[in-house]
């Protein structure tokens, strides 16, 4: 009876270690979250910028089945100046545009930063800094439900076999 008895605590193991895990990382994921864009998002000051410099590089996907070459996919770097109030000269930073949102040059667009750098500026848009903040607040709340789910499951698992055992 006792060989069975640590087969199954072994088996209980991996449950609460990957519990651990996911709750861990997502702990990890909505404290980046909160520190980095949300802040940002919030309590950034609002600007304007102006599209100076448009990179476009493709990226091509893995090779379909049939031998041809997957779907090019272009990727958009943009450099972007801005003129915070104060200072001498356009504070200029590269960023992405995310979800192949294209800008072009000499688009005038809205920005969010910290007065104090100026050069962490991001585009306040929808796509460009919502989406993302949202995207990674919703999948670091389903792994810290996903981590606590696994924990309370092994919890109760220990409860009901130590129950089965001294009956």
């Amino acid at each position: 009876m006792t060989c069975s008895v640590r087969s199954r605590s072994k088996l209980r193991l991996p449950g609460r270690f990957f519990g651990w895990i996911f709750l861990l990382a997502g702990l990890l994921l909505l404290g980046l979250v909160l520190f980095r864009d949300a802040r940002l998002a919030l309590f950034g000051v609002r600007g304007e910028g102006v599209v100076e410099h448009v990179k476009v590089t493709h990226t091509s996907s893995h090779q379909a089945s049939n031998g041809k070459p997957g779907k090019r996919s272009p990727s958009y770097t943009l450099t972007v100046a801005h003129q915070p109030p104060g200072a001498l000269e356009p504070v200029r930073f590269k960023t992405n545009s995310t979800y192949g949102h294209v800008h072009e040059l000499g688009h005038v667009v809205p920005l969010v930063y910290f007065p104090a750098k100026p050069s962490s500026a991001q585009i306040n848009t929808a796509r460009q800094l919502w989406l993302p903040l949202m995207t990674g607040a919703v999948f670091s709340i389903l792994l810290l439900g996903l981590g606590w789910f696994i924990l309370a499951r092994s919890r109760q698992l220990k409860v009901l076999h130590e129950d089965a055992l001294t009956v």
